[in-house]
């Protein structure tokens, strides 16, 4: 099974996203809890978020082990 998703994983986006469908007939399908295309955004705007954070994150963590100034 590991293998399975593996070589799924690595074929291209245009290639998964045929299997996908919302289709329960479908014999062979993947389907997600929440819609792709609504998801993206709010997706996109988390990690422009986090990626704030952790430069924050790192310079508290520095000060802490009393390394302020180095990052």
């Amino acid at each position: 099974m590991l293998s399975i998703s593996r070589a799924f994983f690595k074929l291209l986006e245009s290639e998964r996203l045929k299997s996908y469908s919302d289709d329960p007939s479908k014999s062979k399908r993947l389907s997600i809890s929440f819609n792709i295309n609504t998801e993206k955004e709010v997706v996109a705007e988390y990690c422009t978020s986090v990626r704030g954070l952790v430069p924050k994150l790192l310079e508290a963590i520095s000060e802490s082990l009393g390394l302020k100034g180095i990052i």
